[in-house]
């Protein structure tokens, strides 16, 4: 098959599929209707097309604490100091 009838082909799914399947869905749609197709040449294609698949939301990252917010004090009065190594460092 041909590159451009790939493309055609390769569009109408992305568009099937709402624009946001990428080229690992894509190429393994094209397998199960049975055509032979590389999927470094599926991701070519789309790359050439500009067509992108839709990633997942990355997760949110915790935020940095303010400058201006300071060490907080520690109203537990735990102590974090070990008398000798491999010893847990708090006791209450």
């Amino acid at each position: 098959m041909r590159d451009a009838e790939l493309a055609e082909k390769i569009i109408g799914l992305h568009r099937l599929r709402r624009s946001v399947y990428g080229a690992l869905r894509i190429h393994a749609l094209l397998a199960r209707e049975g055509e032979r197709v590389s999927q470094k040449r599926v991701a070519r294609i789309m790359a050439e097309h500009g067509l992108r698949g839709v990633s997942k939301r990355a997760k949110p990252k915790q935020k940095k604490q303010k400058p201006e917010c300071g060490d907080v004090d520690d109203l537990a009065r735990r102590d974090f100091s070990a008398s000798k190594p491999n010893e847990s460092g708090s006791r209450i």
